[in-house]
């Protein structure tokens, strides 16, 4: 045995260890070298200066598959990892995971590195991840995903034509006036991250509001330059309790993660939908903080505040329109997003 393997060798309990014996000599392999033992072998990188081991199981046997220290992974830079039920192991060109009833798959550092902050959101690959100009594609179990420049999004496909829709339940259903507007003012395909109950600074079905859920990566915008983001939020907050400062706050930091993500792509925030009348007080106070601060931030903005009044008798609740209110505020919005854009 080659003494540059020594010391990694006697970390791992020398022969009483799970390697056991040494089988034959230190010998050269593509970017450093390999030591075999009876439980595994060791190599040792010569770029990262590091010695890691391989050991009998699946992800050894897909990497050999793959062409072991000649493949495009290279040489392992870690140990193999348990998380969970599963297992990982980092190689100098990318890493192995491995599930029960999934098996052995390959992924890039980037969006392994995006993963690791909460497994939990994505689960385990179910695929070899695979690159385009896009970006790195992995599918997890729950989500298919792009990473690109340390950023990861959704895979849906999106361009020009494209309106972003980050909404409360008024967007509830396929003919909401968010959406019949967003089409009338000329974008054929909608992207939706809509629950009811949710807000800048309130949860709702999801169970964190929508600034939290953007920022924690919980929820994913899509890749790519849509031609607008559209937020339509605010009437839970209105509802929940929270004080202005807590909702002009909130407002700050999510135009801040979707200006993040869409450098290039203009962002309209809507505010409340509501009524005249004293039962919407606060939705039209709210409706005010909110279009106030997204246009001190250099956003659009479209003022809702008593909207509703020209449909009182199209509500489905005391918040939520008929289907016919929605039509006829679909007809007045598609025009105030037009010139928002303009």
């Amino acid at each position: 045995m080659g003494t540059g393997f020594l010391p990694a060798y006697q970390a791992r309990g020398t022969e009483g260890g799970a390697l056991g014996y040494p089988t034959g000599s230190e010998t050269a392999v593509t970017g450093g070298s390999a030591q075999t033992f009876q439980g595994g072998d060791l190599y040792w990188s010569s770029d990262h200066r590091t010695v890691a081991a391989m050991t009998p199981g699946d992800i050894r046997a897909r990497w050999s598959e793959l062409g072991g220290p000649d493949s495009p992974l290279g040489l392992p830079t870690g140990e193999k990892v348990a998380q969970g039920r599963g297992s990982y192991q980092l190689f100098d060109g990318g890493v192995i995971t491995w599930f029960p009833g999934i098996g052995a798959k390959v992924v890039d550092h980037e969006s392994f590195t995006s993963w690791q902050r909460d497994p939990s959101l994505s689960g385990w690959p179910v695929s070899d991840g695979w690159s385009s100009p896009r970006g790195h594609h992995v599918q997890w179990q729950l989500r298919t995903t792009i990473t690109r420049d340390g950023r990861t999004s959704s895979d849906e496909e999106i361009g020009s034509g494209t309106a972003v829709l980050l909404c409360d339940s008024q967007c509830a259903g396929d003919r909401s006036w968010p959406e019949t507007g967003a089409r009338a003012a000329g974008f054929d395909r909608l992207v939706e991250r809509s629950w009811g109950g949710i807000g800048y600074a309130v949860g709702g079905e999801l169970g964190t509001s929508m600034t939290d859920a953007l920022a924690s990566g919980r929820v994913l915008l899509p890749e790519g330059d849509p031609g607008v983001v559209v937020v339509t939020l605010g009437g839970n907050d209105a509802g929940g309790g929270r004080s202005d400062q807590q909702i002009i706050e909130q407002v700050r930091a999510l135009v801040g993660t979707v200006r993040s993500h869409y450098p290039d792509s203009p962002i309209v925030v809507n505010g409340v939908m509501s009524r005249s009348g004293p039962e919407h007080d606060r939705r039209r106070q709210v409706d005010r903080l909110v279009t106030q601060e997204a246009a001190s931030l250099g956003v659009g903005t479209i003022s809702v505040a008593g909207w509703g009044d020209d449909v009182a008798d199209s509500y489905a609740d005391g918040v939520h329109l008929s289907q016919q209110g929605h039509d006829a505020v679909g007809a007045r919005y598609g025009q105030a997003l037009r010139s928002a854009l303009r």
